[in-house]
């Protein structure tokens, strides 16, 4: 096995200490979340924007950026490892900046920074899809419920391998009805779901998110532990072509995808919280609940657009996996498709272990030139988003 010089493991623990400081979606959590929800839907007083607060930064930003600038990244000797910590100290250096700047119009401009926007034809398609497809969710589960579905499916991966460490709680002190914190998977108290949702939820957050996060910390390179530059969009693509390739992709759950992606667009066209919420009710058909939801997920902080991503890069995954490419390398930790090279030439010099844990579905889906439905989508230059989002891989 190659080694690796000290530089990288200093600048490694600089970076994941860092980064655990952060904690992005916890710092991006209003406080008053249910109480603007609550005065919000009174349609008394609709017109009225939610007024988020938040709590104070746990970490100190200067500290945080006299960390980056005095990690040893140039001592780095490997070519390949010094870009790619290079990437990521930029990418921490913006989330800082985006963070301090929660509550203000440089909040947006930072998440753009770091997250872009969904692409015309993108949007054009997300509306499309909401107009032509329906769905009633019987939200039936309650956040116990679901965690005890969670564990069950984390379960199957126990019996596979013997130190598959994975944790679901419900917490009281969440915006979002879920998410995952490195191998923990958190559940908002007092949530409902659906069955179809929470089987969906399931194989997003284990199958992605556990996964790969187990992988990267069996890395001598902790980088691949908290993920490169651009690695939630990967994180969350990867996240969607999990649900498709266990079947799981519902027609309320397309419908979810489509909504983030037309919210994300209207906010960053200048939309304000109360018209993006009409957009999606009256103009859409979804319930006021959910359609707050979204609304919350995508102005919380005063503009955040990540929640796009959970499409932007699942046509590349999938051609990836079609083609016979190696789905080891995209699960060996939290990558990004751009980098799949340098991960390749990572693993051949034996700096990148292989998977230690690997999804269950890569025993059950037809390599993609063997299934016929997804060759005629592969030959189209484009996929559009519900042709995506409706493909049988098995």
């Amino acid at each position: 096995m190659a080694d690796i010089d000290e530089a990288v493991n200093q600048v490694d623990e600089t970076l994941v200490e860092l980064s655990s400081k952060m904690r992005l979606f916890y710092h991006v959590a209003p406080l008053n979340a249910a109480r603007e929800a609550s005065r919000f839907l009174d349609r008394r007083q609709s017109k009225r924007q939610p007024r988020f607060e938040y709590g104070p930064l746990e970490f100190s930003a200067p500290d945080a950026r006299r960390h980056l600038e005095h990690a040893p990244f140039d001592e780095i000797g490997d070519d390949v490892l010094r870009d790619l910590y290079e990437d990521k100290r930029w990418e921490l250096d913006q989330t800082v900046s985006m963070l301090e700047a929660r509550g203000n119009s440089h909040f947006l401009d930072r998440s753009l920074d770091l997250f872009g926007r969904p692409p015309a034809a993108m949007v054009e398609e997300a509306e499309d899809l909401l107009t032509r497809t329906s769905w009633e969710e019987d939200r039936i589960l309650e956040a116990e419920e679901v965690r005890e579905l969670l564990e069950e499916h984390a379960e199957t991966y126990r019996r596979r391998y013997r130190d598959f460490d994975c944790e679901v709680v419900v917490d009281g002190a969440m915006s979002a009805k879920m998410y995952v914190h490195e191998n923990r998977i958190h559940l908002k108290e007092g949530s409902r779901f659906s069955r179809e949702a929470a089987l969906s939820d399931a194989v997003h957050e284990i199958d992605a998110h556990v996964l790969t996060f187990l992988n990267g910390r069996r890395q001598r390179c902790r980088l691949f532990e908290i993920g490169p530059r651009g690695t939630l969009a990967y994180q969350e693509s990867l996240g969607v072509f999990s649900e498709i390739a266990n079947g799981l992709m519902f027609p309320g759950r397309m419908i979810a995808l489509a909504a983030r992606v037309v919210a994300v667009a209207a906010m960053v066209d200048g939309a304000e919280f109360s018209e993006v919420f009409e957009a999606l009710t009256t103009g859409h058909g979804l319930d006021e609940d959910e359609a707050f939801l979204i609304c919350l997920r995508v102005f919380r902080g005063g503009g955040f657009t990540k929640d796009w991503l959970y499409v932007s890069q699942l046509e590349r995954i999938l051609r990836h996996w079609a083609s016979g490419g190696n789905m080891e390398h995209l699960l060996l930790g939290k990558i990004t498709m751009d980098i799949l090279d340098g991960v390749e030439d990572l693993s051949a010099r034996g700096i990148l272990r292989r998977a230690g844990y690997l999804p269950q579905y890569l025993d059950r889906i037809a390599r993609g030139r063997d299934n016929e439905p997804v060759q005629r989508a592969l030959q189209r230059e484009r996929i559009p988003l519900r042709d995506l989002l409706s493909l049988n891989l098995h």
